[in-house]
């Protein structure tokens, strides 16, 4: 199990496009955003928490993260996802 990556394809001022890649048990730690975020599964699924309730995300759903909440994910089978935000958007990891 490892911390779920992400590489940055694009960016410019007025968005910033990240695509992510994980194995099965891959996680990204809670954490919140001070804007508005955009997720795509292209593949694979993920549990995603957000706030408190969870929700199972497989390929070509797409989540909209709101600002301010707290939000965390596991990998349940190999995925990838595109990350849509604003490249002024300040993100705080929580415990």
């Amino acid at each position: 199990m490892s911390k779920f990556k992400f590489i940055k394809l694009l960016e410019n001022d007025n968005l910033k496009l990240l695509k992510g890649k994980g194995e099965s048990g891959d996680k990204m730690q809670a954490h919140i955003a001070d804007r508005d975020t955009f997720l795509l599964i292209l593949k694979g699924s993920l549990n995603f928490r957000l706030g408190t309730k969870n929700r199972s995300l497989e390929g070509d759903d797409f989540l909209e993260i709101p600002a301010q909440e707290v939000h965390s994910f596991t990998v349940d089978k190999p995925c990838e996802v595109l990350l849509v935000l604003d490249p002024k958007t300040k993100m705080t990891f929580v415990s």
